[in-house]
């Protein structure tokens, strides 16, 4: 996972984001900082090793994201936590190829009103994630690739971006599906 994190880098250059990885239980195994000017509270909450968990800190991004198992945003004192009061968080819970909770994607920001769109970004880059985690441990056999055969304007980023994959044994048994 940190391999596709550094990937993401590139799409937060010159931003204030700071990107946050952490395992299922909530806790930083990987920070990667765009620039972001913190206050002490907010460096002390952006070391390995810190628990992001809603039980830890209260609600914000990532930690109500493992919770809720959806992603979600929180801006300014919609945090618990009033150490998380000048900052926006939005979290994404990263499925694993069996569908269990791998990992959660965090960012923070400084920039409280732009928690929407941290969300839109984390949404974008989790769908990635998760397909590729996906075709790189699903069970050995074949992979089916679908798509709409119609693209319209109506479909979402979800269906644009990502093609449907199942993951079939050389018998035709569905094997996973994303």
């Amino acid at each position: 996972l940190t391999v596709m994190i550094y990937k993401l880098k590139l799409f937060l250059r010159e931003t204030n984001v700071t990107l946050l990885l952490a395992d299922a239980s909530g806790t930083l195994v990987h920070v990667m900082d765009a620039g972001l000017q913190l206050c002490p509270i907010g460096r002390q909450l952006v070391r390995l090793g810190v628990n992001w968990h809603e039980a830890s800190i209260g609600n914000n991004g990532m930690g109500t994201a493992g919770l809720l198992r959806e992603p979600v945003a929180f801006e300014g004192k919609e945090h618990f936590y009033c150490g998380l009061h000048p900052f926006a968080t939005a979290g994404y819970p990263v499925a694993g190829p069996d569908g269990s909770l791998t990992a959660l994607l965090g960012a923070v920001t400084d920039r409280r009103d732009s928690s929407k769109s941290l969300l839109g970004f984390l949404r974008l880059a989790g769908y990635l994630i998760e397909a590729n985690l996906f075709e790189r441990h699903s069970p050995p056999g074949l992979m089916l690739r679908l798509r709409p055969a119609d693209i319209t304007e109506s479909l979402g980023v979800q269906e644009c971006l990502l093609d449907g994959l199942v993951s079939v044994d050389q018998n035709g048994c569905i094997l996973g599906a994303n």
